[in-house]
């Protein structure tokens, strides 16, 4: 045998030990894989079956035991509110793709009592609706009360992982309905994907490590065992340069890490706000109601929390997507001031809501995202005014026959923001000194939100602020008109342009948009603020012989209160028989309502909704004419 062969044989020789262990390394890596991956896909599935059991409690039985299976339970109220609590738990877990409660019927079939699914979703399923592929084990549950999670089963809406829970009826011991949850098979495989990877990476590292340690050992007798090894240890910086650009894309992985646990603590926060919410409902003494109260608003605050964290998350991972919805911008403000409103009362601050008569009311966009951005802009205007006012409105920028752009403002009169602190506020975790954190509170993560879904959303955002003389915040967004023509009528009355209308009002704001809002109605207004303005256009009304028809009064004109002002109109020989409406915040009215002498034609809540005005003044005017 040759020298060279002699050589070669020794180094094949050398060899065969790392051939060995390369090959028994892979079949442990698989082996560890495949277990890392059981234990992680059963540990998803108790957690998804724990997060199901935790709805299921949630739900009120006897709502379920009012309904009757059938189409006739969409008007029942009960299965309305069951509804809207299962589309709440799903907002709450966007990793939820259905919630739904089914019942079983006499003749062995499976029906939908309530699924989570707008009414308008292709997948909504009405109520009585029969199952088709239900599973024996799905079948027997009604029978031996156990819950399972079952899956990847296929059926006619997907492939889907499935959490079931029975709903017993605790005084007969029956099963009476099962509570289930769908997740996505597919996003459910790629999760456990993703948490597998990172410990067999892991030992992979470790292996690598091993073996090339291994190789340098077996080759230092000889000058191209030298050699092999200076290769090796040139793979070996490879490895650690594609190592160090993996550390550099950490980020990513953060931001999937917070998602995940913002998704793992909003269960059992949904289970603890639920459980209060029912507590609530129960008989309560002072002392008892006065801590689940606290319970209740520590939970929600702390939701709050956790929402944010989520969405900041989703947004940095790039998975937040944006809905395309059929929606009346009118509408959204109404829903949106009856949530912000009650805040406002509670610091005694005019809250006022609107939008420009000529901004379009039926358009599509995302309705959701655009009033998280009202309420994260109105909580932030309301907590930093102690006194004064806070005003949102809507404006028209411009608009085509297919699109309208708007622009939102939300101003108030609070502390306001010097001009060198602008471009810290829309900055993640920023707010703008540590006294500020420590007065107000916060995340510092509202306002970079906002920045991020308006801009999503195709538009942009800004402030003008001055310290001492409030803020006025400002985004545009971009909203396709619907195929339908606008609806709402330019003319509340074929004869509005006849009705004389007078509004006496302290707060200028309010006074600008119900005189924009009742002169595109086609009325004449005249706007007044205090008495001595007021009295002086009810003279010149009376020297004219111009009397007004209608007067919307405000609940104080200074320096009086608004019944010993009526009590004068009411003199007045032109104007007595005009009808009287009054504006008054809800929590206000019984105070001011000791008074039917003054013969009240209607009354307005503040902040005044769209709605509740052309109602009002549709109900007036299509009244017997005043005199």
């Amino acid at each position: 045998m040759s020298d060279a062969e002699t050589t070669n044989f020794a180094r094949k020789r050398k060899q065969r030990p790392i051939i060995v262990g390369i090959i028994f390394a892979i079949s442990a890596v698989a082996l560890l894989a495949w277990f890392v991956a059981s234990k992680i896909d059963q540990d998803m599935r108790d957690n998804l079956l724990l997060q199901a059991r935790l709805s299921e409690r949630a739900i009120n039985i006897e709502r379920i035991q009012s309904l009757s299976g059938t189409e006739k339970d969409a008007d029942n109220p009960d299965y309305i509110r069951l509804k809207k609590q299962l589309s709440s738990i799903r907002s709450a877990n966007p990793k939820y793709r259905f919630l739904y409660i089914m019942g079983h019927n006499a003749s062995g079939e499976v029906f939908f009592f309530v699924d989570s699914e707008p009414s308008g979703s292709k997948d909504y399923s009405p109520p009585g609706q029969i199952y088709h592929t239900p599973t024996p084990e799905l079948i027997n549950i009604f029978d031996n009360g156990q819950e399972f999670v079952e899956g990847p089963l296929l059926d006619e809406w997907g492939k889907w992982i499935s959490a079931l829970v029975p709903i017993i009826d605790k005084q007969t011991g029956k099963v009476i309905a099962l509570l289930g949850i769908d997740v996505n098979a597919d996003s459910w495989a790629w999760d456990i994907a993703i948490r597998t990877s990172q410990p067999i990476g892991l030992v992979l590292v470790l292996l690598i490590c091993i073996l090339t340690f291994t190789e340098i050992s077996l080759r230092k007798q000889s000058e191209k065992a030298l050699y092999e090894t200076n290769r090796h240890l040139e793979t070996a910086n490879k490895l650690a340069n594609i190592m160090a650009e993996q550390a550099q894309s950490a980020s990513i992985a953060k931001s999937e890490f917070l998602a995940n646990m913002s998704h793992e603590i909003r269960t059992p926060m949904n289970g603890v706000i639920g459980l209060t919410d029912l507590l609530l409902d129960t008989k309560l003494d002072d002392e008892q109601r006065h801590y689940v109260e606290t319970l209740h608003t520590s939970s929600e605050l702390l939701m709050a929390l956790i929402n944010d964290i989520l969405d900041f998350s989703k947004i940095e991972a790039g998975k937040l997507d944006l809905q395309t919805v059929d929606f009346d911008l009118r509408s959204m403000l109404d829903d949106f001031a009856n949530i912000v409103t009650p805040h406002a009362r509670e610091k005694n601050l005019e809250f006022i809501c609107y939008a420009d008569p000529n901004v379009p009311s039926h358009v599509v966009g995302d309705y959701a995202r655009l009033r998280q951005v009202l309420l994260n802009l109105a909580s932030n205007a309301i907590k930093f005014t102690n006194k004064g006012e806070v005003a949102v409105k809507a404006s028209l920028i411009s608009e085509t026959p297919t699109e309208a752009t708007i622009r939102f403002s939300v101003k108030d009169t609070g502390i306001g923001i010097t001009a060198d602190k602008h471009h810290k506020l829309f900055q993640k975790f920023s707010q703008l000194d540590a006294s500020t954190k420590r007065k107000y509170g916060g995340t510092g993560l509202g306002l970079a939100i906002s920045k991020s879904l308006v801009e999503m959303m195709g538009g942009e955002i800004g402030i003008a602020s001055e310290e001492g003389r409030g803020s006025e915040f400002w985004f545009t967004t971009h909203l396709n008109k619907q195929i339908a023509q606008e609806c709402s009528p330019k003319a509340m009355h074929p004869h509005a342009s006849e009705i004389h209308v007078l509004i006496i009002e302290e707060n200028a704001t309010n006074r600008e948009a119900l005189n924009k809002q009742l002169c595109a109605w086609g009325m004449r207004v005249e706007t007044t603020s205090d008495v001595s303005t007021t009295m002086q256009t009810l003279g010149h009304a009376r020297n004219v012989k111009d009397p007004f028809n209608i007067v919307l009064i405000n609940n104080y004109v200074p320096p009086m209160d608004w019944a010993s002002l009526l009590q004068i109109i009411r003199t007045d020989a032109m104007i007595k028989n005009a009808k009287l409406v009054l504006m008054a915040p809800l929590d206000k009215r019984n105070k001011s309502e000791g008074t039917g002498q003054l013969r009240l034609a209607a009354r307005l809540n503040k902040p005044i909704q769209y709605s509740e005005l052309f109602s009002c003044f549709h109900a007036l005017l299509t009244e017997k004419p005043t005199t």
